[in-house]
This record gives C-alpha cells, sequence and structure tokens, in this order.
C-alpha cells in the first residue's frame, strides 16, 4: 500500500489559492504588455481593499476604521495617477493594460482571502503544554 505524503483537502486547496495567484501573475503579465509597470504597481495596491470587502461580504467581519483608512487612500492614490493621464499628465486616458490591470487586485485579493482560510483549516493544533516541574524534594 502506498502512503500519501499530503492529505487530498491540503491539496485541493493549495491548488485553489494557485489557480488565483496564478490568474493575477497571468493578468499583470498581460497588463504590462501596453501599461507601465509603475502604473500596475500601483493599481496591484488595491488589493488592500478587495481583502476587507470580501471578509465583510462572505463572513460579516466589521474592521476596524484604520482598514477602511488604509484602503481608501490606496483607493485615492489609484485615482489620482490614473486620473493625472487623463489631464494632460501623459498617456491620453487609461490603456487596455491600465483596464486590464484592474483585474490583479481582485484575483490576488480572492487568492490572499482563500489563503487565510486554509492556513486556519489545515493548521494542526498547538501540542499540549509540557506538565509543570515536580517540586524540589527536601
Amino acid at each position: 500500500r502506498r502512503r500519501r505524503l499530503l492529505p487530498p483537502p491540503l491539496v485541493a486547496s493549495g491548488v485553489e489559492v494557485g489557480v488565483w495567484m496564478a490568474l493575477g501573475y497571468v493578468v499583470q503579465a498581460a497588463a504590462l504588455e501596453t501599461s507601465p509597470a509603475g502604473v500596475q504597481a500601483f493599481l496591484l495596491s488595491l488589493t488592500v481593499l478587495v481583502c476587507p470587502a470580501l471578509e465583510t461580504a462572505l463572513e460579516g467581519h466589521v474592521q476596524p476604521r484604520r482598514v477602511w483608512v488604509a484602503a481608501a487612500l490606496s483607493a485615492a492614490g489609484v485615482a489620482l495617477l490614473e486620473l493625472g493621464s487623463l489631464h494632460g499628465g501623459g498617456g491620453g486616458g487609461p490603456t487596455q493594460g491600465d483596464l486590464l490591470g484592474l483585474l490583479q487586485p481582485l484575483f490576488f485579493g480572492v487568492g490572499f482571502y482563500r489563503l487565510e482560510a486554509a492556513m486556519a483549516e489545515h493548521t494542526a493544533p498547538p501540542p499540549p503544554a509540557p506538565p509543570p516541574p515536580a517540586p524540589p524534594r527536601r
């Protein structure tokens, strides 16, 4: 009888997370064909919006205010970067790569969300604490 190295549910979780991350990288590579790397880096920073939004929408998790402030600042930074190109900042508007790049934070965000769930599901409980030492003999 052949022994399995990894339990099938763990492998399935790993494959799922890997697919989400691979989709993020594929979209990123395609977006970089027509959009500068700096713009794509800023678009990728929108991942900070996706992760807390998924926790709130799917789990009812109440996020601390600082999470939404950070997410709003990230979105504002991306908006300034993109809108600057619309108003004479040098690009003539968003490119096809810019629009495709908006999928990066979605795919990576879902990947991080599912990774957190997989870690919680497949993490072994800590070992029991050792018994306290015996008192010294007199």
